[in-house]
C-alpha cells in the first residue's frame, strides 16, 4: 500500500522527560536498586547499634536513590529549557512523515530514517521512540497527524518492519 502519513507536534516539556526516561531507564533502575539497597542496610545497622553516622549515611543514600528517580524529570526539563532559549522563546513545530523512508524536520536538523535501521520500537504516554541499528534514539512526538491516522501507521510499520514488536498505542 501506498502510506502518506505526518505528524506535526511541538515539543513539550513532558515529551523531553519521555525520552530521557526511556534512554536512561537501566542506569536510573541500577542506581535506585543500588543505592535503595545502601540505604536500607545502613538503616538496619543504625537501628541495631544506635549509631548516628549510620543513620545520616542511610539517609544520604535515600537521597541519592531520589536522585535516580528524579533524572528523566530535570534533565528533560533541562533540555527544554535550552533548546526554547535557543529558538527565543518559541520552538518550531517538528514534522515526521512516513512514506518510503521516515522523514522527520524540526528547527535544528533533518532526519531521512530507512524502515531496515530501527532496531526497536518503545511507546509513551507521548511519544514514540525508535531505536536505530547505530544505538542512537529518535522521539517522535505524538502529537495530532495531519495525514493519516494511527492504525494507518502500525500498519505501514508492520508492513516495512516485520520483525520490529508492535507495542499497543492507545
Amino acid at each position: 500500500m501506498d502510506y502518506r502519513i505526518e505528524i506535526v507536534a511541538e515539543d513539550s516539556p513532558r515529551l523531553f522527560r519521555q525520552l530521557y526516561k526511556v534512554t536512561m531507564k537501566t542506569m536510573r533502575t541500577a542506581g535506585m536498586v543500588l543505592a535503595g539497597f545502601m540505604s536500607l542496610s545502613y538503616f538496619l545497622f543504625a537501628f541495631t547499634e544506635n549509631k548516628g553516622g549510620d543513620l545520616r549515611t542511610a539517609l544520604l543514600y535515600l537521597a541519592v536513590a531520589v536522585l535516580f528517580w528524579s533524572i528523566p524529570w530535570w534533565m528533560g526539563s533541562l533540555s527544554y529549557r535550552k533548546k526554547l532559549k535557543y529558538h527565543d522563546g518559541k520552538i518550531p513545530a517538528s514534522v515526521a512523515r512516513f512514506g518510503e523512508e521516515i522523514s522527520l524536520k524540526d528547527a535544528d536538523s533533518a532526519y531521512h530514517i530507512p524502515y531496515d535501521k530501527i532496531k526497536k520500537l518503545v511507546m509513551t504516554e507521548d511519544a514514540m521512540v525508535l531505536w536505530l541499528m547505530d544505538g542512537r534514539a529518535i522521539a517522535i512526538s505524538k502529537g495530532p497527524f495531519t495525514q493519516g491516522s494511527l492504525q494507518e501507521l502500525l500498519a505501514l510499520l508492520k508492513e516495512k518492519c516485520p520483525l520490529l514488536k508492535l507495542p499497543d498505542w492507545k
